[in-house]
């Protein structure tokens, strides 16, 4: 087996060390003397390899996401149904909010990097993923359009969790996570499919073996 080359297996310890620090203490809680001591050394290693924390937060949200992303097109696979972008980002914000109805230590991490602005700070808003998005619905968009509608999606998600958070919208996750996926294709101008959508990725979801947090962001199968 090849050895790691000590920079990378230092960089892959703040990592794995970040992901179990945001996980059992939240994002504000964790700092960066904390990411320090877990890899023996001190908080400036964290800067050193990856800038910021919030960048560190990012990349440990997006493998979290990447994972749900392809659980659900292994079932799509399974099932032998072809595949639908817009279907399977419905069905991914349904598992996402699922997970965060159980499972505290993500629901605070999540609201946290949320509140916080995090993915804007840290430039890692998805607008690649948005772009497919707009493309697959055939929308012929100048650039600063697409990043409005893109940011603007962000934002409703963003002000629409702190307002749940704060109590100032009484729902339940099923009609947290409807309302985001019926903005989503609002924006998107696909108007006609919404009963659609919403109606298949309930019942798609459903039927998905049941998933859960384990720890560390791990998601698997019960």
């Amino acid at each position: 087996m090849k050895k790691m080359k000590p920079e990378t297996e230092m960089k892959e310890k703040i990592y794995n060390a970040a992901k179990v620090l945001f996980y059992e203490n939240g994002y504000i809680k964790t700092t960066y003397k904390q990411l320090g001591e877990a890899v023996n050394g001190n908080g400036a290693l964290v800067a050193y390899y990856y800038g910021s924390k919030g960048k560190l937060a990012t990349l440990v949200y997006n493998e979290y996401m990447n994972r749900i992303k392809n659980m659900v097109r292994e079932q799509f696979n399974i099932n032998n149904i072809s595949y639908d972008v817009l279907l399977a980002t419905a069905i991914e914000i349904r598992v996402h909010g699922s997970l965060m109805s159980t499972n505290r230590n993500l629901n605070l991490f999540y609201w946290e990097i949320m509140n916080e602005n995090i993915q804007i700070k840290e430039e890692a808003v998805n607008e690649e993923y948005f772009q497919e998005l707009v493309k697959i619905c055939k929308l012929d968009l100048p650039i600063y359009k697409l990043k409005l509608l893109n940011y603007g999606e962000f934002g409703f998600r963003q002000a629409t969790c702190l307002a749940h958070q704060m109590g100032k919208v009484d729902c339940s996750y099923k009609e947290f996570t409807d309302a985001a996926i019926e903005t989503l294709l609002l924006l998107l101008r696909q108007v006609d499919r919404i009963d659609e959508i919403l109606a298949v990725s309930e019942e798609f979801e459903k039927n998905m073996p049941e998933l859960a947090i384990k720890k560390n962001f791990v998601i698997d199968f019960k």
